[in-house]
C-alpha cells in the first residue's frame, strides 16, 4: 500500500466516521483533525465535521477555522461553516 492510498483511505474513513458513527465517529474525527499529518486529509475531516449531526462537531470545525496550522485546512474548516445553518462564528 502507497503512502497515497493510505491517505485515500483515510480520507474514505472520516467521511464515514462523519456520516454514520455518530459520538463515537466525532471522537475519531476530533483526534485526526488534530493529530493527522496529511493537510488533505485534515481538509476531509472539516467536511466529515460538516456531515456529522453531533453538537461537538461544530465546535471542531470552529477550532479548526482558528488553529489549524495549515491554510488550506483553515479554508476548508471555514468554506464548510458557511454552509452549516446552525453556524455560530
Amino acid at each position: 500500500m502507497t503512502p497515497e492510498q493510505r491517505e485515500g483511505l483515510r480520507r474514505q474513513a472520516a467521511f464515514w466516521m462523519g456520516a454514520a458513527r455518530g459520538s463515537a465517529g466525532l471522537t475519531v474525527l476530533q483526534h485526526m483533525a488534530k493529530t493527522d499529518p496529511s493537510s488533505d486529509v485534515r481538509a476531509h475531516v472539516a467536511f466529515a465535521l460538516s456531515v456529522s449531526h453531533e453538537a461537538g462537531a461544530l465546535d471542531e470545525m470552529i477550532r479548526m477555522a482558528h488553529d489549524d496550522t495549515s491554510s488550506h485546512v483553515r479554508g476548508q474548516a471555514l468554506f464548510w461553516l458557511r454552509k452549516k445553518p446552525e453556524r455560530k462564528l
